[in-house]
């Protein structure tokens, strides 16, 4: 049943972004971008021999940490990836490190009890390799035999001084002993030397189909004119705007205006500097944090094309959120502030997942290519992905399949209907589209009653890029459609009950008008009653249950929700325990995104104010977000750190 399993990446193409899929396109055929499928990207690791294929990307990996013994020399979270023979090479190399160095310690103890004989013919071999060696340096370069140090290596009568006892060097014996090996007897020694440990390669890959990494022996000024101004046009057509790029925090939402306004009083130059930047925050009257945050942004967005590997240099070599990048323009060196939470919010909307670049390495001794991953949050092990996409088909997979299409066909066809056809449909749009629907446009448009002031449309609008942003790629395709309707619907209710002042009873009123809702539409009765469950009580019992930790009434509340629900859905008397843990799913998602919606992990867009993060109300109920643009949303377990209030990018204090 898995091989039904397919996500809205592998099903289609957005309409929307044909520009840029063009854009990207283009980007390959002249060699800035690599299809990460074209690719050879193995990871070796040092594993536990009880724990076979247990170990995963984590999104927190680096410096040696996640259990790899890959020293990641970068400041961020990155993964190293070459070549299978490569990564194996790497990974006995950190082998032979484990225990103290065991492995090697086995050789150098062989060395240290060499009999008279052995240590007799070490010397005999080392003078003959070392000779051998000198004659294939003369015929390289003559010249050589007439250098001093040529002559300091013969004795008076013009041979060559030979090696003595004193001379050899035990750790280079040990290498030859290891090097003797046969690869089954090097695996077997391991074995015996360092128990419990094992080589383990994982091919890397992603869950995005789009997925690419940037060639970094790519050079803009190589290109003729003509493949120049393509690739100038397609990187612009990649650009994403300075708010969807790093959006304020919450507390600064109304700022963004007097800092625009103020930039655009100063000489356009194309980039703003640390005294730009003083100047702005003194015109708009704003902290220069809070400016710097956009300069850095505007900076970002406007050298882009002409950096871009710099600029992901820069993203691996610091941990800060703002750099100063030293940077040559118009033939003078200038320091800007470049904002790399804009960097990686536009690294993930252009699909690079990584670099591709060609190193020297000390620990081989030769060159080679390696890919770097440094958005691990789209990065996995195909035997994880290969998992993952089973387990999430055997929990939602006989929902998928029955709930299909939305049902009937609805009585008008409605613009929200085309659109929820759509699996990549922006949340504005649909949003725009609910409005049109006669009588929805006042809903809508009218407050919820939160302190924050947001209208029903901003916050629904929230919720739906909350599940674009965590689950829309990682759901059967047949579930998106149901989900984005439950969203659409879930607080209809709410502003009645607010300018009624009854809401503590809003959860009746959002399935009243929900109920109304999906009878608009003309949506079936069967998924209308099982939306209708989930909106209402569902909700409610996944949050005492993943959040406020009820006890087993709470459980067992939503068990009988299900069974009931679904009895009805299905016209079924017996329930299996899939079904019901779909269901249950269901209602955790639409939490998930709705309490989401409460922290400064979420972005609302505001009409005449951009977008900005939301006030970190709930932040405490979910984990410290580890990937890109820290927007994901992962309720908080009892080893994770609460997520921090504040998210927006800092530079260095």
């Amino acid at each position: 049943m898995s091989e039904q399993f397919q996500t809205r990446t592998e099903h289609s193409r957005s309409m929307e972004d044909a520009e840029k899929f063009r854009a990207l396109h283009t980007l390959r055929e002249l060699g800035v971008l690599i299809p990460l499928s074209e690719l050879e990207t193995y990871h070796g690791r040092v594993g536990e021999t009880d724990k076979p294929d247990q170990w995963t990307v984590d999104p927190n990996f680096s410096n040696g940490g996640n259990n790899t013994g890959n020293l990641n020399l970068n400041q961020r979270p990155a993964l190293y990836t070459a070549n299978s023979d490569i990564a194996k090479e790497f990974a006995e190399h950190r082998i032979r490190q484990e225990d103290g160095g065991a492995y090697y310690q086995y050789f150098l103890n062989k060395v240290d009890s060499y009999t008279p004989e052995e240590k007799q013919e070490w010397l005999d071999r080392s003078n003959r390799e070392r000779e051998l060696r000198l004659q294939e340096k003369i015929k390289q370069d003559p010249e050589f035999v007439s250098t001093e140090y040529y002559n300091r290596l013969l004795d008076q009568h013009g041979k060559l001084i030979p090696l003595e006892f004193g001379d050899l060097r035990r750790h280079s014996e040990a290498e030859y002993l290891e090097q003797r090996l046969s690869p089954e007897q090097r695996d077997y020694l391991l074995r015996q030397v360092v128990p419990g440990s094992q080589v383990e390669l994982h091919q890397i890959t992603s869950p995005d189909t789009e997925a690419t990494v940037m060639d970094f022996t790519f050079n803009p000024s190589k290109l003729d004119p003509e493949a120049k101004t393509q690739y100038l046009e397609a990187m612009k057509s990649l650009l994403i705007p300075v708010a969807e790029g790093s959006p304020l925090d919450f507390e600064d939402r109304d700022k963004a205006l007097p800092i625009s306004t103020a930039m655009q009083k100063l000489p356009q130059k194309g980039y703003f500097n640390a005294e730009d930047i003083t100047s702005i925050a003194s015109m708009a009257n704003v902290e220069e944090s809070v400016v710097l945050q956009l300069a850095g942004s505007v900076n970002a967005r406007s050298l882009l094309s002409r950096y871009p590997i710099y600029f992901i240099n820069q993203l691996l070599e610091h941990q800060d959120g703002i750099v100063t990048a030293e940077l040559k323009i118009n033939d003078q060196e200038q320091l800007v502030p470049i904002n790399m939470e804009y960097i990686q919010r536009f690294l993930r909307e252009a699909h690079i997942v990584g670099a591709r670049q060609h190193i020297k390495s000390g620990t081989l001794g030769r060159s080679f290519s390696i890919v770097t991953f440094f958005d691990l949050e789209k990065t996995t092990t195909t035997e994880d992905l290969k998992a993952s996409r089973k387990e999430r088909w055997r929990l939602l997979g006989n929902m998928a399949i029955s709930i299909g299409v939305l049902g009937e066909k609805p009585r008008e066809n409605h613009l929200l209907i085309s659109l929820l056809d759509d699996l990549h449909v922006k949340p504005e749009r649909l949003v725009e589209a609910a409005r049109t629907l006669e009588g929805y446009g006042e809903i809508f448009g009218s407050e919820t009653g939160n302190w924050e002031g947001f209208t029903l449309a901003e916050h629904t609008e929230t919720v739906l890029r909350n599940f674009d942003e965590n689950f829309a790629d990682k759901l059967p395709v047949e579930l998106l459609k149901p989900l984005r309707l439950a969203i659409l619907a879930h607080d209809l209710g709410k502003p009645a009950a607010s300018a009624r002042n009854e809401k503590h009873l809003q959860k009746k009123y959002n399935v009243n008008q929900a109920d109304a809702f999906f009878d608009k539409l003309g949506v079936d009765t069967g998924l209308k009653e099982l939306l209708l469950a989930v909106i209402g009580d569902g909700e409610e019992l996944a949050f005492q249950i993943n959040v406020a930790g009820a006890d087993e009434y709470a459980e067992k509340a939503m068990r009988e929700l299900a069974i009931s629900t679904l009895q009805k859905f299905y016209g079924l008397e017996q329930i299996t325990d899939e079904q019901i843990n779909a269901f249950m799913e269901m209602c955790r998602i639409l939490q998930i995104c709705d309490g989401g919606a409460y922290t400064s992990m979420a972005v609302t867009r505001r009409e005449g104010k951009g977008r900005h993060r939301n006030a970190p109300s709930f932040n405490h109920s979910f984990a410290n977000p580890a990937g890109f643009g820290k927007r994901t949303l992962q309720l908080k377990g009892e080893d994770d750190r609460p997520a921090a209030l504040n998210q927006t990018p800092m530079a260095a204090s």
